[in-house]
């Protein structure tokens, strides 16, 4: 009788959001029980001390659910279609859906004339299955890591990578070729206390400014785009909206059929929510309700900075809220801005303030290492690591979610025997994962690609217009098409990669 395989172990670095939906999605590929094809096993390693450990000098490992205070990391995320549709296969929607704000549509409004310029679905249920949905980035850490925690799935706190020590070339057509697939293939990699672990593959989820990805790129800084997103929340209170007399019809009847969080998106009202107000001089400001309950709203513009700020620049940046505050509110009284950004700026929580420069990798010719002897390598990294995606079309959580279910399909049909782990010979049924994972790639980039031309698109109605540009200079042409984003079918992408 053949014996049961080498499990097929991931190690995970980073448990951002990246990190932990791509353990929540690996957790759900059912395990093989049969002894030609690798059980799967994976790891999460994560830099920061656990949070619920009274120590952070010491390495903890944990399973325990967090407190929302300790994972109150970033303000709120969009999530559209596309991303939920992903969210939704790791049986993490249900979860969520009820807790952040529900809407369809992002309104471009005149800020001097009141009229509705042009519109941009962010989802509709009826059309793409799902509504977008704005949700605090701390919900959604707090519900992967309480779903890991159900599946018994420990992460490593305290664990920070240092590098690479050695791989061994995975299998597939260019590994056959040197003569380095075997069945024994790892990748060795040492953490910043001197331990070593190892794996059959290291994925990269740790952010925009990746240690995994020095490995492929040692030389390679993330570039500052010269832009910045300059952030608040404020009670919704604050905005002075009168919403007793929405959407009355002809016999009296509120809010036109439309029921909460969708009544706020009315056209009929002055300022249907979420809202970018757009004006020449002064540029985009954006009012978007976050919270479940519509007690909250980000309100927000993006503004130019002449240099990257770097880390510690940025720290000082933030510490000065008062003084991002006064940014903020800067041209507010500008002649034809409506009162209600003059009435969202009035009061503002220090405690709600954010400045978010916004950085974007180069485009990567491999998102994996390559051997010593240039066959394809065991190191891999995805999400902002591979393509940090600013957040101007709210993509760039829903681009790393994209990543994370495609690879999980690659690695499921490794588990299922459909693809070969070592490139011990292909068939029409049997695929190299080095392949396999090279067409993933090709599919992302491309994806990524449209999705960053978007963004400019969005850009360009938000900022204000450069010295002598004209409104018809500045006025962009073509609408925000997004069918080919929202509509994707991941079963048949990969169905494809197999066939």
């Amino acid at each position: 009788m053949a014996s049961q395989q080498s499990p097929f172990h991931i190690a995970i670095i980073g448990a951002g959001l990246s990190g932990l939906s791509l353990a929540v999605a690996l957790s759900q590929i059912p395990s093989s029980t049969s002894p030609t094809h690798p059980p799967l096993t994976f790891t999460i390693y994560e830099s920061r001390p656990s949070p619920t450990s009274s120590s952070s000098s010491s390495a903890a490992t944990t399973n325990e659910p967090l407190a929302p205070s300790q994972l109150d990391i970033g303000g709120a995320l969009m999530l559209s279609p596309n991303g939920l549709r992903v969210l939704d296969s790791m049986s993490i929607y249900p979860r969520i859906k009820n807790q952040g704000h529900n809407f369809r549509t992002l309104f471009f409004q005149d800020a001097v004339s009141g009229a509705i310029k042009e519109t941009y679905s962010f989802g509709h249920s009826a059309k793409y299955g799902y509504d977008a949905l704005r949700l605090y980035r701390r919900i959604l850490v707090a519900e992967l890591l309480k779903f890991l925690s159900e599946k018994g799935v420990e992460v490593q706190w305290g664990r920070k990578f240092s590098h690479v020590v050695s791989e061994d070339l995975l299998g597939g057509t260019e590994g056959r070729e040197k003569g380095k697939g075997n069945g024994n293939g790892k990748v060795t990699f040492a953490f910043a206390d001197g331990t070593e672990e190892s794996a059959t593959l290291l994925v990269g989820a740790d952010g925009i400014h990746s240690r995994v990805r020095r490995h492929m790129y040692p030389d390679l800084v993330p570039k500052f785009t010269g832009m910045a997103g300059l952030t608040a929340a404020v009670p919704t209170a604050n905005l002075g909206l009168d919403l007793s007399s929405h959407g009355s019809d002809d016999d009296g009847n509120p809010n036109k059929g439309l029921e909460w969080p969708y009544a706020l998106e009315d056209p009929s009202l002055p300022h249907p929510l979420p809202l970018t107000l757009i004006h020449l001089t002064f540029g985009g400001f954006v009012i978007a309700p976050q919270a479940a309950n519509g007690s909250e709203v980000l309100i927000g513009r993006q503004i130019r900075l002449e240099e990257d700020p770097g880390y510690e620049g940025l720290k000082g940046l933030m510490s000065d809220k008062k003084g991002l505050i006064e940014r903020l509110r800067l041209g507010t009284d500008i002649e034809g801005l409506p009162a209600i950004v003059r009435n969202a700026v009035k009061d503002i929580p220090e405690e709600g303030m954010n400045l978010w420069p916004f950085y974007v990798v180069p485009r990567l010719e491999r998102w994996s290492s390559q051997g010593k002897d240039e066959g394809p390598g065991r190191v891999l990294i995805l999400g902002d690591a591979a393509h940090a995606v600013p957040p101007s079309a709210g993509q760039g959580v829903n681009q790393a979610l994209e990543d994370v279910w495609g690879f999980k399909m690659v690695v499921e049909k490794v588990v299922q025997g459909v693809a070969s782990v070592e490139g011990e010979g292909k068939s029409a049924k049997r695929v190299d994962m080095a392949d396999a994972l090279g067409k993933w790639q090709e599919w992302r980039q491309g994806r990524v690609d449209r999705v960053l031309e978007l963004n400019a698109m969005v850009d360009r109605r938000r900022m204000p217009a450069l010295k002598g540009e004209s409104e018809e200079g500045k006025e962009e042409k073509g609408g925000l098409e997004v069918d080919w984003l929202y509509g994707v079918d991941f079963e048949e992408v990969v169905k494809g990669w197999f066939s």
